[in-house]
This record gives C-alpha cells, structure tokens and sequence, in this order.
C-alpha cells in the first residue's frame, strides 16, 4: 500500500489551490511520511482543514508503525480526525476504533470533541477527555481545545469557584514587568508598577530561586522567553499582576482590588486559550507551581527539539490550568477561584 501510495501524482485541487501547499509539493513530492506531514501542517496552518485531514492521513498511510518514526503513526491518525471534525464532518467508527488502538488518551481526545461541537454537552465531553492532554506537549492544540471547552461550561456552572470554604491569599496590588533594556515611554506613572530589565531579573532570579535559576534565564535568547520565565519565578513568589512592557492599561491598580480579593488567577481568554501580556495571581500560587514544574522539565528534557512557545509562560500555564480542571471535575471542588477575561472584555484593561 505504501508504495502504490508513494506514486500518486496530485493535482492543485487536491491543495485547495494553496499555493504554499502546491510549491512545497512540487519542490518535495508527496512519497514520504515527513512530506506529507508538511504538506497537511502547511494546508492546516492556512486553514483549509479538509484537505490537510486528507494529507495527515496519507502521511499516516505511509508510515511503518514503527515507535521510532516521527511523528508517530496515532499523532497523525489524531491530527487528521481533527481537522474532519474542524471541517464539519465526523469521523467514522471504523477510524475512531483505529485510534483507539493505538492510543486511548487520542481517542477520548476526539470523542469528547465529537461531543462538545457536535452536542453541546461540554461536561460530558470533559469527562470523555480526562486527562487526554498529558499525551501531548505543553503548547499542543489539545490544551486550548481542553480548556476553552471548561471555560465554555464554566460559564453555565461556577465549577471553577473556590468551595472549600478555605482562606486563600489575595492578589498584591502591584505590577510587574520586564523588558530586555530600561526603556522610559511606556513605564506609566504609577508606583505600584516594578520594572525590570535583564540584568535586574538576573540578579532577582540568583538571590530568590539561586544560580542554576540565573544560569537558565541567560541561556535563554528570545526575549519572549525570558519574559515568560521571569514572569512565572517573580509572580510565584510574590504574587501580583504582570503586564507585557510595552501595553498601556486603562485600568489602575485599585480598579483591581475587587476583583484581587475574589479571585486567585485572573487570566485573559482569547480563542479559547489564554493570553500572558496581563494575568493576576497569588503568591505561591499551586497553578504556577505546577507550571514551574512542567516548565522545567520541557527545559530539560525538550529544549532546542521543540519550538520555544511550547515550553515558556502560557503553554505550561494552561497545562496546569487542565490538570485543575480535570481534579476539580472529579473531586467536585475547587480550592482556589479563576477568572477568565474574554476578549470582549479587554477593552476595559488595556
């Protein structure tokens, strides 16, 4: 079958007329695992779902199933009964049952999308999925697509509310951000924000968290990153609102302190993720534990093999955001408060 299917010759139809897709095609073919893979990732990324369905699966048709072949053999099956669904249509049994056996946490991936876009039922769906994502990378579109189906049912029942009656700390009223060099134009005149510049968090970072914290921070180099990893150590233990340097805020600080005294994490929602250029949090708060922990371990284990966004600030935050979910879900309590902005709403922050 792999052969017969190496020799297919496609048509620009068979690309939606993507003129990326079709370049990239004539310039590679269409006979191996990883062209394919390109082809679908390329058509994807530029939205047309269906025919990217179709080149997943023709990479999946070509693979060996052998472990060792990246990606593997069910990451494509996965990706490929996705983007039907993101199309409009859905999976047949047959493939769905395909999934299952290669991988369980895939199949309750796409079954319980089935069940939240096709019928409404988001805690149905959520308790399909369990913890599906921990089959995926931080930053995988599992994460989004986990947490924007919790915001959504979040909206109908306050799941997400602290109900154990527990103290918790509030939100500091103060801000924090960070840019590579001192910068004056947009630093607004409010004392209640701390700056700081690249070699004030490095000297931060050595005397709260020591010099293997400081030695990571300057191995970083894109200043996203270092924004992100310095954002996650200074709000973890002091608590406090972050804000990207170069956004200006129409909302003060005291504006803030009802929503501080209610809440625990306060995050922007944007399509069905979240954002990290203005977030609130308590110190020592268990979401950004958990997400120093994971984001440690993709340092360690990941860097440099995959791309930096899938292991710094938002990417391991809503990891950790899903593993609360998923506790909270099945212990039917919740012993800290989120709040998600929607993008309606950011108007009145910034």
């Amino acid at each position: 079958m792999s052969e017969t299917l190496a020799d297919v010759q496609y048509s620009d139809a068979d690309f939606a007329h993507d003129q990326r897709a079709i370049d990239f095609y004539r310039d590679h073919g269409c006979a191996t695992v990883m062209d394919a893979f390109q082809i679908a990732n390329i058509l994807h990324t530029d939205g047309m779902v269906r025919e990217a369905s179709n080149f997943y699966r023709i990479a999946f048709d070509l693979h060996p199933k052998e472990a060792h072949v990246f990606p593997n053999a069910h990451v494509l099956l996965n990706v490929s009964l996705l983007c039907l669904l993101k199309a409009g249509e859905n999976p047949s049994e047959e493939d769905m049952q395909l999934l299952r056996g290669y991988s369980i946490p895939c199949y309750n991936y796409i079954r319980g999308v089935m069940i939240s876009w096709r019928e409404g039922d988001h805690l149905r769906a959520l308790e399909t999925m369990g913890n599906c994502y921990e089959e995926f990378h931080t930053g995988e579109e599992c994460d989004r697509i986990y947490l924007s189906t919790a915001i959504r049912l979040s909206h109908k029942y306050n799941f997400l509310q602290n109900n154990k009656n527990e103290q918790s700390r509030k939100i500091p009223n103060i801000f924090y951000s960070y840019e590579r060099e001192k910068f004056s134009k947009n630093q607004e005149k409010n004392t209640k924000l701390k700056f700081f510049d690249k070699n004030e968090a490095s000297e931060w970072l050595f005397e709260n968290y020591g010099a293997e914290t400081r030695r990571i921070f300057l191995s970083i180099h894109h200043e996203y990153s270092e924004s992100s990893f310095f954002m996650m150590h200074v709000i973890y233990k002091n608590g406090g609102w972050w804000k990207k340097a170069d956004i200006s805020l129409k909302i003060d600080i005291h504006q803030l302190s009802a929503l501080s005294n209610r809440y625990q994490c306060i995050f922007l929602e944007s399509q069905g993720g979240i954002q990290d250029q203005f977030l609130g949090l308590s110190p020592y708060n268990p979401i950004l534990a958990d997400s120093i922990i994971s984001m440690y371990k993709n340092i360690y284990n990941y860097r440099n093999k995959i791309p930096d966004f899938y292991i710094y600030g938002k990417s391991s935050i809503a990891r950790s955001i899903n593993r609360k979910i998923y506790s909270s879900l099945k212990e039917k309590s919740c012993d800290i408060s989120f709040l998600f902005l929607s993008e309606r709403e950011w108007d009145k922050v910034f």
